[in-house]
């Protein structure tokens, strides 16, 4: 999930038997916004898959508030308990926006062509969603 903590947007991990029943991580935030860049004033969670001993997360980023006047792009980031996060060194990995929405709220799909997309909010009228397709390399 992702929460305000009064100043950023951050990523925090909850567990628990049902979903009325959850616990917050003790190391929470598990994925924190930077200290400068793109994702300094939001990192959300949004969408994440698992490939081999990874599991991947594209989430979306945004400069500090207001909101709706920051930037916005997405990133990717990796993990192998789903605990421990590391962002991916060439993130974002779709464009930035300039003082508005878009390029953000990124979801993975597959499709059954064994391809897999990542979906996404284009900045154009109307938000329209857009796919980027993707490419695992070794």
């Amino acid at each position: 999930y992702h929460g305000w903590n009064g100043q950023d947007v951050q990523l925090g991990l909850a567990s628990g038997p049902s979903l009325d029943s959850l616990t917050k991580h003790p190391a929470n935030p598990v994925l924190e916004t930077s200290t400068t860049g793109w994702d300094r004033g939001t990192v959300g969670a949004r969408s994440i898959r698992k490939q081999g001993g990874w599991y991947y997360m594209a989430y979306e980023g945004s400069t500090d508030p207001p909101f709706d006047a920051a930037n916005w792009s997405t990133g990717i980031a990796r993990s192998q308990d789903l605990v421990l996060w590391e962002k991916y060194p060439g993130n974002p990995v779709l464009p930035i926006t300039n003082a508005s929405f878009g390029y953000d709220g990124p979801e993975f799909i597959e499709t059954p062509d064994g391809i897999l997309h990542l979906t996404f909010r284009h900045p154009a009228a109307g938000n329209w969603t857009w796919r980027a397709s993707l490419q695992w390399l070794p």
